[in-house]
């Protein structure tokens, strides 16, 4: 029987760190890390991978939307958290569109959960 592998990988960003390291080189080297995830997930028989977007971790679609743009591979997503989508107003597919119209291009899975207050 042939070996079976994982075709999807869960990326959680952090925020960056609170020293000397500076928001735009921080930037610059997740993006640099996420091209070389990109690279060893393209060279594993179509592993699909996606940044996960969350409240707490990288709740900032448009910007995550961008990241993905800046790293520019076809295995790199976005994974929304319905709970993060709801946190910010968002509850119906209308208003998705409203708030972040190209977020629907860029996902590769939902995460489904509900905000607890």
């Amino acid at each position: 029987t042939p070996m079976r592998y994982a075709q999807h990988a869960i990326l959680s960003g952090h925020k960056p760190p609170e020293n000397y390291y500076n928001v735009a080189q921080c930037r610059q080297d997740f993006v640099a890390a996420f091209k070389r995830f990109a690279s060893i997930a393209q060279n594993h028989r179509g592993l699909q991978l996606h940044l996960r977007l969350a409240h707490g971790k990288w709740h900032d679609v448009e910007e995550a939307i961008d990241f993905v743009i800046d790293v520019d591979s076809p295995v790199l997503r976005v994974a929304p958290s319905t709970a993060l989508l709801q946190f910010q107003g968002v509850r119906t597919a209308e208003q998705l569109q409203v708030a972040h119209p190209r977020l629907t291009a860029y996902v590769g899975l939902w995460l489904a959960a509900r905000p607890v207050a």
